[in-house]
C-alpha cells in the first residue's frame, strides 16, 4: 500500500517536470533557432526482496520503487529558413554553429540574428562579438554581403569568413540561454554547412505535438493524483477504523 503511494507520488513529480519542459518549448516556439527539449524518464533501481526462514535466505524477486526524471535531451533538428531581407540576418544550412566571444569564453549558436555596432563590428543579440577566421568581424555597416561559403565581402573585397564549427557529439552541448550553447569538447571546423544571408532559422518546436503531449501529461498527472487520494483514504481507514476495532 505504501509502495503504491510512493509510485503514484513519483509519477506525479515526473509529469510535472515533463510539463515544465513542454511549457518552455511552447514559450520558445517563435524564438529564432530554438532547439526543443524532451524529458528522459527512468526508474529508480529495483530492490531485491529476500525471504529468511529456517532453510536460509531465498531471493523472491525485485521490487520497483517508482519513476524519476533522468535528464533533458535537446533535439538539434534544423528549423525552417525564413526570409527577412536584412543584411545582418543569417541562417545556417547544415549541422554547424556560429561562434561568439563571451567573457566566459567562446559560445556557439544557430541564431544568426546579428547587428552592427557603432564602430562596425558584427555582434549577436546579447552584444557578443561574432567570430570570423580573423577574430572579430568588421563590416563597417550594412553594406556588405556574404556568400554561401560564409565569405564576407566589404566594398567588393573579401575581408573575412564566418568561423563555423561542428561537434562530433551534440550531447556535449549545454544550453546557456539566449540561444547560446557551451561545450565540454573542442569543436572542429565545418566546411559543409552553408550560409544564407537575409534568412533566419525558425524554431524546431512541433507545436501540435507539444500540445498533444501536454494533454497526455495532464491525464497521467490526474490519474496518479486519483490513485494517491485512493491510497490515502485506504490508509486513513486502516489507521482510524480498522485499528479501533482491534
Amino acid at each position: 500500500m505504501i509502495r503504491g503511494f510512493y509510485n503514484a507520488a513519483t509519477g506525479m513529480l515526473v509529469q510535472r517536470c515533463r510539463m515544465d519542459v513542454i511549457t518552455n518549448n511552447l514559450v520558445n516556439a517563435e524564438t529564432t533557432a530554438y532547439k526543443a527539449d524532451s524529458l528522459v524518464q527512468g526508474v529508480f533501481s529495483d530492490m531485491v526482496l529476500k525471504r529468511i526462514n529456517g532453510y536460509g535466505i531465498r531471493t523472491i524477486g525485485t521490487l520497483s520503487v517508482g519513476t524519476k526524471a533522468d535528464g533533458i535531451v535537446t533535439s538539434f533538428a534544423q528549423g525552417n529558413p525564413e526570409q527577412t531581407g536584412r543584411a545582418c540576418d543569417f541562417a545556417l544550412n547544415g549541422d554547424g554553429f556560429f561562434v561568439v566571444s563571451t567573457p566566459d569564453g567562446n559560445r556557439y549558436t544557430r541564431n544568426g540574428g546579428f547587428s552592427v555596432t557603432s564602430d562596425g563590428y558584427l555582434i549577436n543579440a546579447d552584444g557578443y562579438y561574432v567570430q570570423g577566421q580573423n577574430g572579430r568581424i568588421h563590416v563597417g555597416g550594412d553594406g556588405f554581403s556574404v556568400d554561401q561559403q560564409g565569405n564576407i565581402t566589404v566594398n567588393g573585397t573579401i575581408t573575412d569568413k564566418f568561423r563555423i564549427v561542428r561537434f562530433a557529439d551534440l550531447n556535449a552541448l549545454t544550453k546557456e540561454g539566449g540561444s547560446l550553447f557551451s561545450s565540454s569538447e573542442a569543436p572542429a571546423a565545418d566546411t559543409q554547412t552553408t550560409v544564407s544571408q537575409g534568412y533566419l532559422e525558425s524554431s524546431n518546436v512541433d507545436i501540435s505535438g507539444e500540445l498533444t503531449d501536454m494533454m497526455a501529461v495532464t491525464n497521467m498527472y490526474s490519474s496518479n493524483q486519483r490513485v494517491l487520494k485512493m491510497i490515502d483514504g485506504t490508509i486513513d481507514k486502516a489507521v482510524n477504523e480498522v485499528g479501533r476495532v482491534f
